[in-house]
């Protein structure tokens, strides 16, 4: 199904429907939309998500589709988080979505830690703030990993570690 997130929405904050994602899984494809607006120091944190597949993705982002009009504002409370964590997760996308991290030192706005399979951040506006922290850091290794269509200010770029990688396609970034 599909579920709206913020002021009117099915869920209020981007925390709770996380954090109902993670305990309830999911038995076909889940879209949550975003209404426009600035989330400030709430993020997508998963952890991996029972049922998800190939054809049961779960899928993250603007209502509109515009990432100029979603922005996740993130100040860590403690070093190494980010706005957006993928970890140990398969078959989610994150699209459309300004991603602006305050960092504390050395976070990254996107965190992809292996395994995964089948993950996408497509056309998302991804913003670091003052300090040389990866814009996406993928660890762990991933399988059919596609990174599309995003921008990346301030920071560094992508950022990969060591682990098993296959399939993995970086397009027009």
């Amino acid at each position: 199904g599909t579920f709206t997130i913020g002021a009117g929405g099915a869920y209020a904050d981007l925390p709770a429907a996380m954090a109902a994602l993670v305990a309830s899984g999911v038995n076909g494809p889940v879209t949550f939309d975003l209404l426009p607006g600035t989330y400030a120091n709430q993020r997508i944190a998963l952890t991996p998500i029972a049922g998800a597949s190939a054809t049961n993705r779960v899928t993250i982002r603007s209502q509109s589709g515009n990432a100029a009009e979603v922005t996740l504002q993130f100040t860590p409370a403690t070093p190494g988080q980010g706005p957006v964590e993928l970890l140990g997760v398969s078959y989610v996308t994150v699209s459309g979505l300004t991603i602006d991290l305050a960092p504390l030192g050395g976070e990254s706005a996107v965190i992809l830690a292996g395994p995964g399979t089948g993950n996408r951040i497509q056309n998302c506006s991804i913003v670091v703030q003052g300090q040389s922290a990866a814009g996406i850091a993928v660890t762990g290794g991933q399988d059919d990993l596609e990174l599309s269509g995003n921008t990346v200010s301030s920071g560094g770029d992508l950022y990969l570690s060591s682990g098993a990688y296959t399939n993995v396609r970086i397009l027009a970034n």
